[in-house]
């Protein structure tokens, strides 16, 4: 699992207080809760080698997210 390093840009601020944010295109999975953001980059169902997508759950009000192998 990778970490989200760079700029502070992506993270929110009390002005647009984020839950979630989703992005792609790097084909990397990952998950990286920054305050109280969680980052999730589900990583490319099309990498034959490796393919990966991402789920993201709500239970009880909170807010969790994760990559996976698909098999």
């Amino acid at each position: 699992m990778a970490t989200l390093t760079g700029s502070s840009s992506l993270c929110s601020t009390p002005a647009t207080p984020l839950d979630l944010f989703l992005f792609g295109h790097t084909h990397r999975p990952l998950v990286d809760m920054r305050g109280r953001t969680l980052f999730l980059n589900p990583g490319s169902i099309g990498d034959y080698a490796h393919p990966f997508y991402g789920v993201v759950t709500i239970e009880n009000g909170r807010l969790d997210g994760r990559t996976a192998a698909l098999d």
